[in-house]
């Protein structure tokens, strides 16, 4: 009664005496037995689990030398203690006997059954499974059986039978450990037919099962692939965690890490970063060598958050030893005296020749581009943009087709107000991709700086076909210059100044401008490039919209005041007022 209730602590008190009145006492013996191997069989602590089973097989040993003709079923509590200790052996001989004792005892051949399929070869796999399929003839409601046979049929891709045979063992075990075992078997069957609704459904159940993930963690990581693909992507990262608790070196939860945070990096960088540093602390534990990329989106997610010091140490140590670079923040000085504003410097690369010429090497494998580049995006925010200019030059040097360095070239220049050496650096930007929309609107922006409206038309115009409509920023920059071809000071034809405000009012209420104007995130590749400046340039302009919007309305009401009144309705105020915000 008290086994049968848990209290296995009052049950050897109650066994212990009838032990002490009658020591050969065989049913006392067999009960104390079990009461020792289950007590242990949670044990976290393995030297005591040990001492526990040792009892328990001392225990069994008893029973027998009191009574050697028992039943084989006696015999099959020493085949568990041996395993459990590790004597695999003894414990095959043990499970033999009780076969020899009882040859449809079906406990005996699923153990042995289990022992063939842990060979892992390909003749013990056949042997298991001809034991299970036995032990499933014999009784067809074994739910070990039952859950072998299911977990061999997944793996030949019979799911038919896994739902059969899961089904019928979740409708007789009561186990907890062994129902999520079925249900385990049962999710991955539908999770492998990309039903991933259902697969979550299933791994949940077995999930609920488990009192603690050292029990069976793989449910733990199959409904994080599950919610990974659903884009929950919070709970998958839990879930990963927990399957790392138990296998702090598992290559696929390495795997797993590493796709969820890069995922998670334009959603949430703050659990796309916890993500990547597990993934970094599992290499590092394991003294695997650690991927560039990972260090480099490490690296741009501290900058995201505005830790530079340690977006600063990150993009170093992805970097390794870059010697030259010191020499070139000490050889530059020369460089600058006298050329800070021309053409010169900032398309210069006699340094890089010089350094070469002196037999320094300036080696820059292609896989460390992008993490120079972002370590240059760094200085910059730093305000160091000398080194950075640097480095952008360095890239050019090694990889004359980067446009990005030359559109951090020119944006540098721009905010030093030469607006025409930033003009030339798109230019040459162009020369290498002609379509290039980041190009383009910068060369936009630019050629309204200099009143040279009609070609900035044509350059935002450019921008917008060359994404076909989708880069909102370039949309808000051709709707802006409409507005203010509008606005303009000197006096023109009414009808043409409403045209241009329509033409606005058009190209703002897109709705890839509308998704801009209610926050749009800043678009982030997955190589964990820092190139902002068009996307913060866009915020403004996102600003700047709203006004517009305003003004429109007040100037093309004489003119268009049906359609402005369609336009502008509660929905569109309400979608303002979220722009504020």
């Amino acid at each position: 009664l008290c086994v049968a209730k848990g209290d296995l602590a009052q049950a050897s008190s109650q066994f212990n005496i009838v032990l002490g009145e009658d020591k050969n006492n065989v049913a006392a013996l067999l009960d104390q037995a079990c009461v020792e191997f289950d007590a242990r069989e949670n044990e976290d602590q393995y030297q005591k689990a040990v001492e526990s089973y040792k009892r328990s097989l001392d225990y069994y040993k008893k029973a027998l030398r009191a009574y050697p003709s028992c039943p084989g079923a006696a015999r099959l509590g020493i085949g568990y203690c041996r395993y459990r200790l590790g004597q695999f052996d003894k414990a095959r001989q043990a499970f033999h006997r009780v076969l020899d004792l009882d040859p449809e005892n079906i406990d005996a051949l699923v153990a042995l059954g289990i022992m063939e399929l842990q060979t892992n070869e390909v003749d013990g796999i056949q042997k298991g499974m001809l034991k299970m399929q036995r032990a499933f003839e014999i009784y067809p409601y074994c739910s070990m059986a039952l859950n072998h046979l299911a977990n061999h049929f997944f793996f030949t891709g019979q799911h038919f039978l896994v739902e059969q045979l899961t089904e019928t063992a979740l409708s007789v075990i009561n186990h907890g450990l062994m129902r999520a075992h079925s249900y385990y078997n049962l999710a991955r069957s539908y999770h492998s037919k990309g039903d991933f609704e259902k697969a979550g459904r299933y791994y949940m159940a077995s999930v609920k099962e488990i009192n603690k993930p050292q029990e069976f963690a793989l449910p733990f990581y199959g409904l994080g692939q599950v919610q990974l693909k659903l884009g929950d992507f919070r709970n998958a990262l839990s879930n990963f965690e927990k399957v790392m608790e138990v296998y702090p070196e598992s290559c696929e939860t390495l795997k797993a890490f590493m796709e969820l945070g890069e995922l998670l990096m334009l959603m949430d960088p703050g659990a796309a970063l916890d993500s990547l540093k597990s993934a970094l602390n599992i290499l590092k534990k394991g003294g695997e060598e650690v991927p560039i990329e990972l260090l480099n989106n490490i690296g741009v997610l501290y900058f995201e958050k505005g830790e530079f010091e340690l977006a600063e140490n990150t993009f170093k140590e992805a970097l390794g030893e870059v010697t030259y670079l010191s020499l070139l923040f000490d050889r530059k000085k020369w460089l600058y005296h006298g050329f800070v504003h021309t053409i010169f410097l900032f398309r210069d690369m006699t340094l890089f020749h010089q350094l070469e010429e002196d037999g320094i090497s300036l080696d820059l494998p292609w896989d460390k581009v992008t993490t120079l580049f972002n370590y240059a995006r760094l200085l910059e925010q730093l305000r160091n943009n000398d080194k950075a200019s640097v480095i952008y030059r360095l890239i050019l040097f090694k990889y004359p087709d980067y446009v990005d360095a030359y559109l951090r070239l020119a944006a540098i220049c721009k905010e030093r107000n030469n607006i025409q050496l930033s003009i030339v650096l798109i230019r040459d930007a162009l020369k290498i991709d002609d379509k290039c929309p980041n190009a383009l609107s910068m060369l936009g922006d630019l050629e309204l700086k200099i009143d040279d409206w009609l070609k900035a038309k044509d350059t935002f115009r450019a921008a917008k076909d060359a994404t076909d409509g989708k880069d909102s920023y370039a949309t808000l920059s051709l709707g802006n210059w409409n507005y203010y071809a509008a606005m303009r000071s000197e006096r023109r034809d009414q009808k043409l100044e409403a045209t241009h405000f329509e033409k606005a009012k058009e190209l703002y209420t897109k709705k890839g401008v509308k998704v801009a104007a209610n926050g749009k995130k800043v678009s982030k590749e997955q190589s964990g490039k820092l190139e902002r400046r068009k996307q913060e340039d866009e915020l403004k302009r996102v600003m700047q919209q709203e006004e517009h919007f305003e003004r429109i309305k007040k100037y093309s009401l004489p003119f268009h005041r049906n359609v402005v009144g369609k336009c502008f309705d509660t929905k569109t105020q309400k979608h303002n007022r979220r722009v504020r915000l």
